[in-house]
């Protein structure tokens, strides 16, 4: 297995984006599956901080959208309940 690993280093440059496909399948069929480690080398060689930025954005949109749901779901009801009671006081009255 060592013997393969240092062919694909000979054959590819070092760092392109080649060897970093390769190793990983490499380790693939080796173990039968790739540690997080390695997705978390490729990832770092793809977005270089890209990807922090992008699941702030995220998380921030999911937020307001739970923020705002929640605010009209617990909004409607107080004001459905407030309409209740008074249809029901009015009722009464008659």
């Amino acid at each position: 297995m060592e013997d393969l690993k240092g062919e694909i280093a000979a054959e590819l440059q070092p760092g392109t984006e080649e060897t970093n496909v390769e190793i990983i399948e490499e380790e693939a069929m080796d173990i039968g599956r790739v540690q997080w480690s390695a997705y978390k080398e490729l990832f770092d060689y793809g977005f270089t901080g890209g990807l922090w930025i992008i699941l702030i954005i995220s998380v921030l949109i999911n937020l307001c959208t739970l923020s705002v749901s929640l605010y009209l779901a617990f909004t409607l009801a107080n004001r459905f309940k407030a309409t209740n009671s008074v249809k029901s006081s009015q009722d009464q009255e008659a």
